[in-house]
């Protein structure tokens, strides 16, 4: 199936009176004269691909409020060891920490979630490494410092061939769809990455082309 731009189809049409029949045999003749303006729509594999990023995605943000949790149940008790806590001289010592009634339900119902969710989480982790290095355009992403598999495979399932987008117009397309993508996706990471990401990515994806 085929989606043509609305906006390109009309603004190529010289008569004003706008019919069913006239549009109809427009849109043959831009078919017929290969000027049709045919919209990117992502694959089936690419749809599949952005639902295993979506759903990695949720799974992650329950795990983080799952660790905030922990966390809050840790420092409460005087323990302040931040990143440490996840390392397995933390977990001993908080695993240790006197804790009674629901306070102690609490932090062994968080702790079994948490084994749970990332026992959940590595194989999507697993298939989206190994997405990411079959596909040319995310191993290009992936030699950029910073960048790693799931944001590589994120860039390549919403943006599609960049060769698709005018040269005039490429870089600030690219940077919209980014921004309006990523930043509700990713929002930390994007501030992180978007400064060495637009020099090194997308000019050079653009002179590529």
């Amino acid at each position: 199936m085929w989606i043509g731009d609305a906006a390109e189809i009309r603004a190529s049409y010289v008569r004003r009176q706008k019919t069913d029949r006239r549009d109809a045999g427009h849109i043959l003749k831009l078919l017929r004269e290969g000027r049709f303006p045919r919209l990117w729509t992502p694959s089936r594999e690419q749809r599949d691909l952005r639902q295993l990023l979506i759903h990695r995605h949720k799974l992650v943000q329950i795990r983080s409020r799952v660790k905030n949790g922990l966390q809050h149940l840790a420092m409460n008790q005087g323990m302040q060891k931040q990143s440490r806590l996840w390392s397995v001289a933390g977990q001993q010592a908080f695993r240790q920490l006197p804790l009674v009634g629901w306070t102690e339900c609490r932090r062994h119902d968080l702790l079994e979630l948490l084994v749970y969710l990332d026992a959940q989480i590595a194989p999507l982790d697993r298939a989206a490494q190994q997405a990411a290095e079959q596909d040319p355009q995310a191993r290009l992403l992936l030699t950029q410092p910073g960048v790693g598999p799931i944001t590589a495979l994120a860039f390549v399932v919403t943006i599609g061939a960049v060769t698709r987008f005018p040269l005039s117009h490429r870089r600030r397309r690219l940077e919209v769809r980014i921004e309006e993508s990523w930043s509700k996706l990713w929002p930390n990471r994007w501030l992180v990455e978007r400064g060495r990401f637009h020099r090194d990515v997308i000019n050079r994806e653009i002179l590529r082309c």
